[in-house]
């Protein structure tokens, strides 16, 4: 009876690690799944139309909002350098550390200014467009910056406009 016992308890041991290594192979492949990780896009090209939207005039500033968050502003002067008219644009903020590494990319709307009494307001392109040769002051506002970013300027570069 003990040997029948002894027998049982060794077979289960025998089948005890082949579990264990498909349970942590499952495990691994639904996190691989699941957590795919972040895959770094290619840049993609800008609309042809991006080369006629010029960025002038960049200056930053942070303000606290009414909750005691720190703001963010990019601000400027937007030109329409081409034939139609600007309805949309949208731009790509790339910030970097002291060792000149991406550490965030945000991806913003350009907001131009609609009027500036009794204060400020700006209003997207759609509801206040750019006119082939004209151009507004602009505003794009960031609510985080990464605590590791250098300070510095961020790249901006336009990645998607629209016309009509």
């Amino acid at each position: 009876m003990d040997g029948l016992l002894h027998s049982q308890a060794t077979e289960k041991r025998k089948w005890f690690p082949i579990v264990a290594a498909i349970c942590l192979l499952a495990a691994a492949l639904a996190a691989i799944l699941v957590f795919p990780g972040d895959k770094a896009k290619p840049p993609s090209a800008p609309p042809a139309y991006a080369a006629n939207v010029k960025l002038t005039n960049v200056h930053m500033m942070t303000a606290e909002n009414f909750i005691g968050s720190s703001i963010t502003y990019i601000e400027g002067t937007v030109a329409n350098a081409g034939d139609k008219s600007l309805t949309g644009a949208t731009v790509e903020l790339t910030f970097k550390n002291s060792l000149n590494q991406i550490v965030q990319t945000e991806d913003a709307p350009v907001r131009v200014l609609r009027s500036s009494e009794p204060y400020r307001d700006f209003a997207n392109l759609l509801d206040l467009p750019l006119a082939a040769g004209q151009s507004r002051e602009f505003r794009l506002s960031l609510e985080h910056i990464s605590a590791d970013w250098n300070h510095q300027y961020p790249d901006i570069r336009v990645i998607d406009v629209s016309t009509k």
